[in-house]
């Protein structure tokens, strides 16, 4: 999937496509927790998501690599939870 996108409260155009940008956060959250075979509350997928949206946001490189910083702070909430 093409890192190209733009983030505009919180709705992304993709290719034509307009997504919400925190449901698709948390699709690849729970996307993550599945592979890991791990189980986590609404509210705490709702945190990471959280999380994940600011980070995305802060970070503002054109060339980040969302799939890593969801892996990155999926991995980060079970290590430190």
């Amino acid at each position: 999937m093409p890192q190209l996108f733009f983030v505009y409260l919180g709705v992304i155009k993709n290719k034509g496509y307009m997504i919400n940008f925190r449901n698709y956060v948390k699709d690849a959250v729970n996307t993550e927790l599945q592979k890991l075979k791990e189980t986590l509350t609404n509210n705490e997928i709702a945190s990471i998501t959280d999380a994940i949206i600011f980070d995305w946001n802060e970070i503002g490189d054109p060339d980040a690599n969302f799939e890593e910083l969801v892996t990155w702070s999926v991995d980060q909430y079970l290590t430190h939870a």
